[in-house]
């Protein structure tokens, strides 16, 4: 089954305003077409900004130019408030930047990002930062109409992608989106994988959970080096200084430790080769607080020890695994509780590489379980590295790859596959893969001219700054994603770059980025344009 995308449940009439549109015909066309928001366009139809009832309202809030009256919506800027106050278009009032995503992300990510960011909509934009769409909470709700029978067929096409073989004992029934699944799976983690996968699935209302598994699970208990474990995260692993000049490296831990091990033990090395510290970072999610109303009050806070007692176990036994192979490394810690793509953001402020574990399932299955690998690549601070943890790696020993697209965005993930070159004494490979169309007859006689030029460009000077790594350079007509996956199966590592930021600061991961991220037998590099 194709994976739901924005574009099969957008509004693709939008009705849009320009900067200079007047106030009062903001709040017409609002009440009239009964909408709480609108975009703001330029000449080019690039979005520059939205105006809502709640920029329109802070008029109300700075009345008169009085002192800031009793709130009515928040405001973290008193003088950004009294300044949309006094504004009379839509230029002068709006939000500049807005929550954006593209036509192809899958609706489920998009759900995720509404609830996360809070927002009632998104605005669509295509790959030039046109608007072509926007998708509201409501466009989502469509999709629990969807009939059991299509969603059923799209539980079994899950379960084929994340568990393969093993799927065929498991049984699937759905009565108005409840999904009820019967039968053993092999490990507790990948019985965990299967219902939060069929959880997020577009148009299930629920999961019930009739999964054995084969597998005992252990149980939690409470982390022998509690006390330790509070003094390294103090004091282990953290910044740059004089006995560590490079700044850290930084590997998520999951919980799940089977997936941990190989992406904790490639940084480990990484930081060793480096001759970094190494941040060991666990972010838990808080348990929901609701307060339902109940004949006898609410309901008290749910209490979060449990899964703090769970992250600090995770660490333990990563930081154990660590101090096993590299006693020397300075290791350090950090339990924090939040969004992980926000925790992980902040930490990689101050790191020289974040390290993230990678599963090989299809692209319904990435949809629905998300990425935090690829979503970090577009915005962390430092390079990404996503580690396989479902295959062993291909060859650990072999080359480091990697792509060039243009010079422009290819010169830091060039930078970044040399150095690694020489920390690991091994050749690099530089690939540039195009597309280009033969005339009738014939070939087109200055592409391939052209496209070496390309390789020249991103690659001058290398070999006079890293004399010990030995380049090779190639030049391929064909498909990018195909040449570079065949690469990983003999690479240590894979290395490709980022298409930077369009207008409105969201940074563009591009297809065959998030493929690699996927498929590639090997770990993967995404590095980000300097700047």
């Amino acid at each position: 089954m194709p994976v739901p995308t924005v574009a099969s449940v957008m509004t693709r009439d939008v009705v849009t305003i320009s900067e200079d549109t007047r106030f009062k015909d903001i709040v017409a066309l609002l009440t009239d077409r009964g909408i709480s928001a609108v975009p703001v366009t330029d000449s080019d139809g690039q979005l520059v900004g939205v105006v809502s009832e709640a920029d329109l309202l802070a008029k109300e809030e700075y009345r008169a130019g009085l002192d800031r009256a009793p709130t009515l919506l928040p405001t973290p800027d008193p003088e950004e408030g009294s300044r949309r106050a006094e504004g009379l278009t839509a230029g002068d009032v709006m939000t500049r930047g807005a929550a954006c995503v593209r036509p192809d992300d899958p609706v489920v990510a998009v759900a995720r990002r509404l609830a996360q960011a809070n927002v009632r909509r998104m605005f669509v934009l295509d790959e030039t930062g046109q608007l072509v769409g926007v998708v509201a909470r409501r466009d989502l709700l469509r999709l629990y109409l969807r009939p059991d029978e299509r969603v059923r067929d799209d539980v079994c096409e899950l379960l084929g992608e994340v568990v393969g073989g093993d799927a065929t004992g498991i049984e699937v029934r759905v009565d108005h989106g409840v999904v009820t699944l019967r039968g053993s799976m092999p490990t507790h983690a990948q019985g965990e994988r299967v219902t939060r996968a069929v959880r997020a699935l577009p148009g299930v209302v629920g999961v019930e959970d009739g999964l054995t598994r084969s597998d005992a699970e252990a149980p939690v208990s409470p982390a022998g080096g509690g006390a330790a474990l509070s003094e390294e995260r103090q004091a282990g692993g953290r910044g740059r200084d004089a006995e560590h000049p490079t700044p850290p490296v930084v590997v998520g831990v999951s919980g799940i430790e089977e997936e941990d091990a190989p992406v904790v033990a490639w940084a480990a090395e990484e930081a060793a080769r480096r001759g970094a510290a190494l941040r060991l970072v666990h972010v838990y999610v808080a348990l929901p607080y609701t307060t339902p109303v109940m004949l006898n009050g609410p309901i008290p806070p749910l209490d979060d020890e449990a899964v703090r007692e769970a992250g600090r176990a995770a660490l333990d036994r990563a930081a154990n695994q660590v101090r096993a192979t590299h006693p020397a490394l300075d290791l350090g810690t950090e339990l924090t509780g939040g969004q992980p793509e926000l925790a992980l953001r902040t930490e990689s402020a101050t790191a020289s590489l974040l390290v993230l574990g990678a599963h090989h399932h299809g692209p319904l299955a990435e949809a629905v379980l998300g990425s935090t690998a690829g979503a970090m690549s577009v915005t962390s601070a430092c390079p990404v590295v996503a580690v396989p943890v479902d295959r062993q790696p291909s060859a650990p020993d072999g080359p480091v790859v990697v792509g060039v697209d243009d010079p422009g965005t290819a010169r830091a993930a060039v930078e970044f596959a040399v150095a690694e070159a020489s920390r690991r004494g091994v050749d690099l490979h530089a690939v540039h893969c195009w597309a280009g169309q033969a005339a009738l007859g014939g070939e087109v006689p200055d592409e391939p001219e052209r496209h070496e030029q390309v390789l020249a460009e991103a690659t001058a000077e290398l070999a006079e700054r890293w004399p010990d790594v030995r380049l090779h350079t190639t030049s391929v007509r064909g498909d990018a994603l195909s040449e570079l996956l065949r690469r990983s199966d003999d690479a240590a590592l894979l290395v490709v770059g980022t298409h930077g930021r369009h207008r409105l600061g969201a940074v563009v991961l591009g297809s065959v980025s998030r493929a690699l991220l996927r498929s590639a037998r090997c770990p993967v590099a995404v590095v980000r344009p300097r700047g």
